[in-house]
């Protein structure tokens, strides 16, 4: 299981493909998946543009078969970028599924704002290396 950005890939590059969509793993009707449900009830959506992204991210962690530390999460979701609420509460809305039920949000690999002046950044761990 891989999370994907939809906006990124080409429908042709996954024909053939079993999609899972926010949708499918839960609804008002059916029932919400606790996923969902934790980053809701963490107040970890606002205008809910970035919400599905982080859900099924979240969603490709877990399946993978084994509970996932809170640096473990912050470290899952890279790639994912909010506008809104920031990332403390969707994180710590994610902390009830790490090991002993730690909040996320605390990770140091990132200084604080003033401490970025001098930071280096990397490539981004989805880079291709045969095509940079």
């Amino acid at each position: 299981l891989v999370a994907i950005n939809s906006c990124l890939r080409r429908l042709c590059a996954v024909d053939g493909c079993h999609i899972i969509t926010t949708q499918g793993l839960g609804c008002k009707d059916k029932g919400f998946h606790p996923i969902q449900s934790a980053i809701a009830a963490g107040n970890g959506s606002q205008c809910g543009f970035c919400t599905p992204g982080w859900v099924m991210n979240m969603y490709a962690l877990l399946e993978k078969g084994k509970t996932p530390s809170a640096e473990e999460i912050e470290k899952h979701f890279d790639g994912n970028l909010c506008r809104c609420t920031g990332y403390r509460p969707i994180l710590s809305s994610f902390g009830t599924f790490a090991k002993g039920g730690s909040r996320c949000g605390q990770h140091q690999s990132i200084r604080h704002p003033a401490g970025m002046l001098s930071h280096v950044s990397q490539p981004l761990h989805f880079v291709d290396e045969a095509t940079g």
